[in-house]
């Protein structure tokens, strides 16, 4: 049986509208959060890594690639994988075609499969930059 939401003694439920973190727009969900959240929620706020439809239709059109720190330390947001603590996105994130994935990859044939099966890569900040993916996104 769940023992459901503890009640925010000054806040009561204490709800917030959830926030794309890939594009900042609301994504139309609603979470209470309750004395979990110390204080009084925000209005908005990025919830999880979750892409809001707009960003997920996006992401399906080819291999979503997505930027992450190259240092580990110092960062606030959460890793996007649990089990790989180099996963901690900046928020920037591009799609290329799976054609320009196998070109670019065909040297690394496990990592090629892995991101043909999954649709998204993880990249670094230097390797985005020689890339040449966009930085003032």
């Amino acid at each position: 049986m769940s023992k459901g939401i503890r009640i925010h003694p000054e806040h009561g439920l204490n709800p917030t509208m959830g926030v794309c973190f890939w594009c900042g727009q609301t994504d139309g969900t609603i979470a209470m959060l309750g004395a979990s959240y110390q204080g009084e929620a925000p209005h908005k706020m990025v919830l999880d890594y979750e892409p809001c439809d707009a960003c997920r239709e996006k992401m399906e059109r080819g291999i979503a690639c997505f930027q992450v720190f190259d240092g580990v330390t110092g960062h606030d947001n959460p890793p996007l994988d649990k089990k790989n603590p180099h996963s901690i996105p900046t928020g920037r994130w591009a799609v290329v075609t799976r054609d320009a994935a196998e070109r670019w990859l065909a040297d690394d044939p496990d990592l090629l499969k892995a991101t043909l099966n999954s649709g998204r890569i993880l990249v670094g900040e230097e390797l985005w930059k020689i890339v040449g993916f966009p930085s003032d996104v």
